[in-house]
């Protein structure tokens, strides 16, 4: 950081370091904010943060690509993607993913293609976690909800 006079100034890339440091800082409690995450309780988030890194995005960088296997879960911190998928050779525009939103985590929990090209648009910055730590934080926590909506759809089966 170089002080000139009265002035504080700031080097674009020094401004950009502390950008990213202070999203990590508040990256528990932006978890929090998130539905899925919210439920897991801040100790969970704490290991769940631990376990993963930011990636600033290129434009244009494509992060999960349709009928591949990801290999990582995105969590969007800043900025946009856009989701397509592609028919008979044309780009068939699925969403536009924001702040909040993940993506990847379909693909690693079961082991199966993605359906749909995630691709990067200007100034995204992402939470990704490998697939092992995915496998090792998420993958109970999405077994227990699955169970859970197992037996309450056989509880509404018996009452109708």
């Amino acid at each position: 950081m170089s002080l000139t006079g009265d002035d504080a100034s700031i080097d674009p890339i020094e401004a950009e370091i502390l950008s990213v440091r202070a999203m990590w800082e508040k990256l528990d409690t932006f978890l929090q904010e998130i539905p899925f995450f919210k439920q897991l309780g801040l100790e969970k988030i704490k290991r769940i943060s631990e376990r993963g890194e930011m990636k600033e995005c290129l434009v244009g960088e494509i992060l999960v690509r349709q009928n591949e296997i990801a290999n990582l879960f995105y969590i969007i911190l800043q900025g946009q993607a856009n989701c397509y998928t592609e028919s008979d050779g044309s780009l068939v525009p699925m969403a536009v993913l924001r702040c909040g939103d993940f993506f990847g985590g379909k693909s690693l929990f079961n082991n199966l293609p993605s359906v749909a090209t995630v691709e990067a648009e200007d100034g995204l910055i992402c939470f990704t976690m490998t697939d092992r730590a995915f496998q090792e934080e998420l993958t109970p926590v999405i077994k227990q909800l699955q169970e859970a909506a197992n037996q309450y759809q056989m509880f509404i089966e018996q009452q109708i």
